[in-house]
């Protein structure tokens, strides 16, 4: 069963509503927001606009590119609102490896979905901005500025209302890696808790995390920047 907005997305999206101009893989910003309005709900596009304002603050505090991080942050979820067969059939177009963990997670597909969907419908060919979207979800070992910055934008940004949310705002102005080691803290604990599976890259990107203390985590890892 699939929502009135999932249908209007699937009857948009077959009558193949991007133009050639969309799929070039250089829009303005506000081409790149038009077409997340057209695939997204009222509310997640907002989280998006919103994502990708903390991403570029991020970017800005902590030297990353700051377009790459306000486009990663705008597409990070172009694919959550699409019925869950369909971000499976595009994954499946790439050569993404499903493991029976991540297949048991459907709640993780959209952001590997949308790492396809920019390559093969807008064209972005930039590997930094796919793989900060492809992992936005679950993080990964030896994360990329940029993967963290989308990473904690998603946690941070202004419409997220959690308990804890002015803590992790205050920890992704400080350190982004005390703001990823408390964050992943968090969700393998929410997620054992849950009885839920945790799928390879959050184990591997929260093994790497938790030996570290938290005044070796920026020296060690702040001096890789992402290539430009």
């Amino acid at each position: 069963m699939i929502s009135l907005f999932q249908q209007k997305w699937k009857n948009t999206f077959e009558e193949k509503a991007f133009t050639a101009n969309e799929r070039c893989g250089k829009l303005t910003e506000e081409g790149y927001q038009a077409v997340a309005r057209r695939m997204l709900t009222p509310d997640r596009y907002y989280h998006s606009l919103c994502v990708a304002k903390q991403a570029r603050y991020l970017a800005q505090r902590y030297e990353c590119q700051e377009n790459d991080a306000y486009l990663a942050g705008l597409l990070h979820d172009i694919c959550k609102d699409m019925p869950t067969d369909a971000q499976l059939q595009t994954i499946l177009k790439s050569d993404i490896i499903l493991s029976g963990v991540i297949l048991s997670q459907p709640a993780v597909w959209h952001g590997l979905a949308a790492s396809v969907f920019i390559q093969t419908e807008l064209n972005i060919k930039k590997t930094q901005i796919i793989d900060a979207i492809r992992y936005h979800t679950t993080g990964r070992a030896n994360m990329t500025l940029l993967d963290r910055v989308l990473y904690l934008a998603d946690l941070t940004s202004e419409d997220r209302d959690y308990p804890d949310v002015d803590n992790m705002r205050k920890l992704a102005d400080i350190s982004l890696d005390r703001a990823m080691k408390e964050a992943l803290k968090f969700i393998v604990a929410d997620l054992a808790h849950r009885n839920q599976p945790i799928v390879e890259d959050t184990w591997e990107a929260y093994n790497e995390y938790i030996v570290l203390s938290d005044d070796t985590t920026e020296t060690r890892r702040d001096e890789r920047r992402d290539v430009i």
